[in-house]
């Protein structure tokens, strides 16, 4: 596991073909708007509208909040995915007390808890933290199961040989074999509770104090220009987030490719 992943690096000469197509596309649009009282505006208009949602701070308290719910609701369904995860990969007896009604609960679509996360825990940010939470549970949960599942048997032995505890051959064996795997599932979680952010802030039409907010409001007074900022600032956010992630993971590799090397 010396080298998990490996970075395919673009050359310099290539790095410009990556604004054609955004160019292109801002290009039409103008060209599409321009002079005409178009449904979705020009984007001079939308840039006024983004400048001006920067300038007074709106952008950056919104995303603040949003951040806060998402980071939160990630950190619980990942964590309680990873266990879950662990615990039926590594024990055949609690995963077959749990694995039939994990299966089954995980085909029942996100929105379909909306309802009843409303009616348990209200419209709140509680329940929009719940909603990320549950959401990010099961790709972390996925991935750390098939992860340990397609551990080699020989890994295994090596604890038998060394009369490691159960703890310790999943500390010392299990994790470190299985953590592409987890890592796979814990992006994967990252993404998807910020994909899903917007629908847990617009479960209900009261104001949430987060990025959904700008979608609600350009939904209700048909902005198209305060609509397309929202999207842009999600956009946005979501790659920034998936960046650090990316380096984050580098380290983390790169330390547990020191110690093995060691």
């Amino acid at each position: 596991m010396a080298q998990v992943f490996k970075k395919r690096k673009i050359p310099a000469v290539y790095m410009p073909l990556g604004f054609l197509l955004p160019a292109v596309l801002l290009l039409s649009w103008q060209l599409l708007t321009s002079g005409k009282h178009a449904l979705i505006g020009t984007p001079m208009e939308t840039i006024k509208v983004f400048s001006a949602l920067i300038m007074d701070g709106t952008i950056l308290k919104l995303t603040l909040v949003s951040l806060e719910r998402v980071l939160k609701g990630f950190a619980i369904g990942t964590v309680l995915g990873m266990a879950s995860g662990i615990l039926m990969g590594s024990s055949k007896q609690y995963e077959k007390f749990t694995a039939a009604s994990f299966h089954a609960m995980r085909q029942i679509p996100m929105v379909a808890w909306v309802p009843v996360l409303i009616m348990w825990f209200g419209t709140g940010g509680f329940a929009q933290v719940v909603f990320i939470a549950w959401a990010a549970f099961y790709p972390s949960a996925l991935n750390s199961y098939d992860g340990i599942k397609n551990i080699p048997q020989k890994y295994l032995e090596i604890s038998r040989v060394y009369g490691y505890t159960r703890f310790q051959t999943i500390r010392r064996i299990i994790i470190p074999a299985a953590l592409p795997n987890i890592r796979t599932g814990i992006v994967l979680s990252l993404n998807i509770a910020w994909t899903l952010l917007v629908a847990a802030e617009i479960m209900t039409s009261e104001p949430s104090g987060g990025l959904g907010n700008i979608l609600s409001e350009g939904r209700e007074t048909f902005n198209m220009q305060l609509l397309i900022t929202g999207m842009i600032v999600m956009g946005t956010g979501g790659f920034l987030i998936n960046k650090v992630a990316e380096l984050i993971w580098d380290v983390v590799f790169k330390n547990n490719a020191g110690r093995e090397a060691a």
